[in-house]
């Protein structure tokens, strides 16, 4: 037995199903039903250790996440989450996690969030002598929990030490599934950030949006996947920077391949089964070597210079294969909705593939000089820079 990844590439153009409306003159939900599925069909995962793997992270079939409503067509609602914030970082990327770590002190109200800093391969539990003040510094920061992520004992045994390696992003991945595992699907929100993310707007400004729309359509109208990367495009296409082994593993929708790529530095997630099932497929990728990272890959990308595939980009390579899959398959399944529901559906996919799509839903204000303006997306900055010396993490009084 083995896991196999299937990417479905039914009726990928809207026309040839117009001409055939024509043509057989008959109903669209008939003609959707009678209209064959054409599939491509990844290489296996082993059932061991992925089966393993998934149950450890409850991402295997038998923890499906029962179907949750979202909210009706004609209500607007104010949901408000409790965020679980994630990111990752060792002891020379610590200055960027003091950085991500005011940034999020300054936007979120205290209590409304909790922050998990995985401590890679105990670099900042255990650091070199003359560090020691990093681990005692965030021992003292109200709300942040640190877990120590030692891959030898994360990933499954025998794993290649190309997966081990930071630099693959394999740990990402996993952090990820660990958090999600434990999320609240009714009430939390999981945001990964890398250290070098900062946030320069408060989340009421987008996280009850992002809570609301962020559903599998059931009982409503789907709006968003529930997986976004709102963060601005990388300036470059899935395909330029995705090693072409990967796609062995994780299909990838033709339609995609020129689409631009969205950088995974910044993740929105919420807990339903249709992530579910995404993550499930990128965490086997993440402990399998030549998915994740195949022979011959490389890291560094020249844009302007290199060909197509020249550089690989691990996990934003594979988040951007399955969301994108994810997002035309939704598109297919309401080509022939009503004018509303098409509306309210806004991928990532939206400006490569031109679809008669709508704008990102409820706007949070126009824009005039008391109102800067915000389309519900959360405004980050990744930093290219040290970080200030006169910067504090901690409250004053050194106790929360």
């Amino acid at each position: 037995m083995a896991y196999t990844h299937t990417t479905r590439l039914d009726l990928l153009y809207p026309l040839l199903y117009r001409t055939a409306l024509e043509q057989q003159s008959t109903t669209p939900s008939m003609l959707a039903r009678m209209s064959p599925p054409v599939v491509m069909r990844g290489r296996p995962f082993p059932c061991t250790p992925g089966m393993a793997t998934l149950r450890h992270y409850h991402l295997s079939n038998e923890y499906r996440i029962g179907e949750r409503k979202g909210p009706a067509a004609t209500t607007t609602t104010t949901t408000t989450p409790r965020y679980v914030l994630v990111t990752g970082a060792d002891s020379k990327f610590y200055p960027f996690l003091r950085v991500a770590i005011h940034s999020i002190q300054q936007q979120f109200p205290a209590g409304s969030y909790r922050l998990i800093v995985y401590d890679l391969d105990g670099d900042i539990s255990s650091p070199p002598s003359g560090r020691e003040w990093m681990l005692e510094e965030l021992r003292q920061v109200c709300q942040v929990e640190l877990r120590v992520f030692h891959s030898a004992t994360r990933f499954p045994a025998g794993s290649e030490p190309e997966l081990l390696d930071p630099l693959s992003f394999s740990w990402k991945v996993l952090a990820i599934a660990e958090v999600f595992r434990d999320l609240d699907p009714d009430t939390e929100l999981l945001i990964y950030l890398d250290s070098s993310v900062r946030f320069q707007s408060p989340p009421s400004d987008f996280g009850p949006l992002y809570m609301d729309a962020m559903n599998d359509g059931v009982g409503g109208r789907r709006r968003l996947s529930p997986v976004q990367m709102p963060r601005d495009s990388s300036g470059h296409s899935i395909q330029w920077a995705t090693h072409p082994t990967m796609y062995t593993w994780l299909p990838m929708d033709p339609l995609l391949g020129r689409l631009t790529m969205h950088e995974a530095n910044f993740m929105v997630w919420r807990k339903t089964e249709t992530s579910r099932q995404l993550l499930k497929w990128a965490v086997l990728c993440a402990i399998t070597r030549e998915c994740m990272v195949p022979r011959g890959q490389r890291v560094e990308c020249r844009v302007g210079w290199d060909p197509d595939a020249a550089c690989h980009r691990q996990d934003q390579s594979l988040t951007n294969i399955l969301v994108g899959n994810l997002e035309v398959d939704w598109w297919m399944d309401i080509r022939f909705a009503d004018e509303q529901q098409r509306h309210y559906f806004v991928p990532h996919i939206l400006n490569g593939l031109n679809l008669p799509a709508g704008k990102h839903p409820n706007p949070m204000c126009a824009a005039t000089p008391d109102c800067p303006g915000s389309d519900g997306r959360p405004k980050i900055e990744v930093l290219r820079r040290s970080e200030d010396p006169n910067l504090k993490i901690v409250p004053e009084s050194g106790k929360c």
